[in-house]
């Protein structure tokens, strides 16, 4: 299932109905969530700003998706300031990673694109 809506994850009544929505999707397909996907973290955080560490620390308790349905939880997060190799944000969200990865373009060669996967981070 794919939603067209943001879920403020800092604000407790959304992040129920969050987690509710994801119980009758599983039940509806008798299937459990195998995983559960952010795009972006921008569109995520509410008022918040992904400089502020109380605001980051807010997102990041959002773990309970992540432990309320024993799964995986992805994030994208468009992180390389313009004109930098430093990463934006609070420290908070990368110390709380389990696996980051960065995604870089290649040229494209023939029609065919291309990226260069990075991990860091990578936990188990």
């Amino acid at each position: 299932m794919v939603s067209r809506c943001s879920v403020q994850m800092h604000d407790k009544s959304e992040l129920d109905w969050l987690i509710e929505s994801i119980r009758a999707i599983a039940r509806q397909h008798n299937a459990p969530a195998v995983q559960v996907t952010f795009d972006t973290l921008n569109r995520n955080v509410g008022p918040g700003d992904d400089n502020s560490t109380a605001a980051m620390t807010r997102w990041v308790a959002a773990d309970r998706v992540k432990d309320e349905f024993d799964t995986s939880v992805l994030m994208f997060h468009h992180t390389v300031l313009a004109g930098s190799s430093r990463s934006r944000g609070s420290n908070v969200l990368k110390c709380a990673l389990n696996c980051e990865l960065k995604i870089k373009p290649n040229r494209e060669i023939n029609g065919v694109k291309s990226v260069t996967l990075n991990g860091s981070k990578i936990d188990g």
